[in-house]
């Protein structure tokens, strides 16, 4: 069940009003406030708007994992969807190989992260090292 320190805490976190809330999902301002005094429980459609307004999963609303999700931009987003899509595409044999050319570019980046900290040099972001993991896993699997 949604609680209400929840959504309390969740909407303290991201400094809104409840009529911000409200509005940025599309019921009343007193309709969110029985939610969040607690007085009405919110049914599964209001619970999937809070969600995705907030970024978090409706299990973590629910009070059924202990943490929130990693809130990304919508280039992030696309980006995740574009290595997903990338890794579907590829035949089942070659999965494995693109995910250590991910885990490689992953590890390059924390070197290049820690030479940037020591003001050394580096070649190449992790956005140019997963799109050339890409390319060459693609043109190796294909």
């Amino acid at each position: 069940m949604l609680t209400k320190e929840m959504l309390r805490s969740l909407r303290e976190q991201k400094g809104l009003t409840g009529k911000q809330v409200a509005e940025g999902i599309g019921i009343a301002y007193p309709v969110y406030q029985t939610y969040e005094s607690g007085t009405r429980n919110a049914g599964l459609p209001v619970v999937e708007k809070l969600a995705d307004f907030y970024g978090v999963t409706t299990d973590y609303l629910l009070g059924r994992v202990p943490a929130e999700t990693e809130t990304l931009t919508a280039s992030e987003n696309a980006l995740e969807q574009r290595l997903l899509e990338q890794y579907y595409k590829l035949p089942e044999k070659y999965r494995k190989k693109f995910l250590e050319g991910v885990i490689q570019a992953v590890e390059l980046q924390k070197q290049q992260e820690a030479a940037e900290q020591n003001k050394l040099p580096h070649s190449a972001t992790i956005g140019e090292l997963l799109e050339a993991a890409t390319e060459n896993e693609a043109k190796n699997g294909s």
